[in-house]
Order: structure tokens, then C-alpha cells, then sequence
């Protein structure tokens, strides 16, 4: 949470609140000048964080970090088209079958490094994300595992309407819907 609050006031955002933005890293590159966005959605993609504004305010919470309860949604609104819910399950060959981050290693001093995690299923494809940040090589190997099981779940969409009492939700918000049992979308 500090490096987010850190980025965002250099460039002159203090209206953040980063308290449920988990993550360890010992030390963080920003090798240009860019904007806040540039400086940090490499972080958003490996700790999973999710962004949202609230009344002027920019909140971040990672995955693993924020005490996120799932919302039940006990009614839906029948949809004209169908059922009240519609689920999309994409071809495993919309994810790639590999996830590699490469990272900075302070054990080898400094030096490029690289984990991956690796799937039965999937593309061919391997997605490459580069983390200018310095990590234990433990802490990669549980970010990519994450990262990759995340791509997996990700295959999975749902659409819905919902009456007006359930207003109050936002993009990101976690739910859990009554006529899904054990799935939290």
C-alpha cells in the first residue's frame, strides 16, 4: 500500500486509500517518467489489485488482502431473451497454457529472474508479464501461481439483471448468487 500511495502523490493524487492493498517486494523500478496508471498496473496485474472511486476517492485492495464478503443475490430480473442468468464458459484456448513473470532477483544481485506456472489445458501461447520489481523468488513463484489460476477461472462469465435494491454494487464487487451453489463471481 505505501508504494501505490507513494506513486499516486508524486503525481499529486492524495485522495487514496491503499489499507486493504496487500503485497512484499523489496524494491520497485520505475524506469521513465509516465503517469500513475503506467507506474502501477504492472503491480495491478501480479497482486490481483482491484481499483475503484468512491466520493473523490481512489481506492486499491488486493485479492488476497481485502476483507471482501461476497454479496448473496437471492432475486434476479427474468431476462426477455432467457432465464434469469447466462453463463459464458470460454474455450480453454482463450487463456494462455503458461503465465512466466520475470522479476528482479536481490539473492542474485539484482539480476533478471523468472518463475511460470503452467497449465494441462490452454493455448499454446505463454502471457509474459515483466514486474520492474525486486522479489524473493518464493514470493514470484506464489504471485505467478495466483496469477495463472486467476487467467483459469477468468473463462467463466456471467450475465444478469438485477433489481433496483442491489443498486448499491459496483464493478468489482464480489457476489455469490443463491442459484449457483459454491461459486463466487
Amino acid at each position: 500500500g505505501d508504494l501505490i500511495a507513494s506513486v499516486m502523490a508524486d503525481q499529486g493524487v492524495s485522495a487514496v486509500e491503499t489499507g486493504e492493498a496487500d503485497g512484499f517486494l523489496q524494491g520497485y523500478v520505475i524506469g521513465e517518467p509516465g503517469t500513475a496508471r503506467d507506474a502501477l498496473e504492472p503491480l495491478e496485474c501480479v497482486w490481483l489489485l482491484y481499483v475503484s472511486e468512491d466520493n473523490g476517492v481512489l481506492k486499491f485492495s488486493s485479492r488476497a488482502a481485502s476483507k471482501l464478503i461476497p454479496e448473496l443475490i437471492t432475486e434476479v430480473i427474468h431476462q426477455e431473451d432467457g432465464g434469469p442468468i447466462s453463463t459464458k464458459l470460454f474455450d480453454f484456448s482463450s487463456v494462455p497454457r503458461e503465465t512466466l513473470l520475470r522479476f528482479r532477483d536481490p539473492l542474485r544481485d539484482y539480476q533478471s529472474a523468472s518463475a511460470e506456472a503452467r497449465a494441462e489445458s490452454g493455448s499454446a501461447g505463454t502471457e509474459r508479464v515483466e514486474l520492474p520489481a525486486m522479489l524473493d523468488h518464493g514470493v514470484a513463484d506464489a504471485l505467478v501461481k495466483e496469477l495463472h489460476r486467476a487467467r483459469m477461472s477468468a473463462r467463466k462469465e456471467i450475465s444478469l439483471s438485477l433489481p433496483w435494491q442491489y443498486a448499491r454494487l459496483t464493478p468489482g464487487d464480489l457476489v455469490t448468487l443463491a442459484d449457483v451453489a459454491g461459486e463466487t463471481f
